[in-house]
């Protein structure tokens, strides 16, 4: 998920997109751990900047034409993803965003208002819950 984030068009490997495609669909997990593995990833690879306007960035990758066309070369190549539409595939990724937005919004947020601002916990839910309501 991290990678079709921060790589948006520039991604060459359709395979991210059916691995995160596949995890909703197919597995029962935990969005909790789910949400800290990449959160913990993107704080990694230092790329937490794919957590802001994440909705926006997620329109992008769904109006690609490039990406689209990837995808549909890829179903062609492997077999498995034969019938997954570009579409269910986004579709898939939005849902999941949208099932864990609040979590992963309020874990960035409060990073950074510890670190940067020292402020209570209590500002961190009313400040996430405002960046939620504009950002989505």
């Amino acid at each position: 998920m991290e990678t079709i984030l921060r790589r948006g068009e520039l991604n060459t490997r359709p395979r991210d997109f059916y691995d995160v495609y596949i995890l909703p669909t197919t597995q029962k997990f935990e969005h909790f751990i789910f949400t800290q593995a990449l959160k913990r990833t993107a704080s990694h690879r230092e790329t937490t900047h794919i957590f802001y306007n994440i909705m926006k960035r997620l329109e992008e990758i769904r109006n690609s034409e490039t990406l689209k066309s990837r995808w549909i070369k890829y179903t062609k190549d492997y077999r498995y993803a034969d019938g997954i539409t570009y579409d269910d595939i986004l579709n898939s990724i939005i849902k999941l965003v949208k099932e864990n937005i609040s979590m992963l919004i309020f874990s960035t947020l409060e990073s950074i208002f510890k670190i940067q601002m020292n402020i209570p916990w209590t500002t961190y839910w009313h400040r996430s819950m405002e960046y939620i309501s504009i950002n989505t």
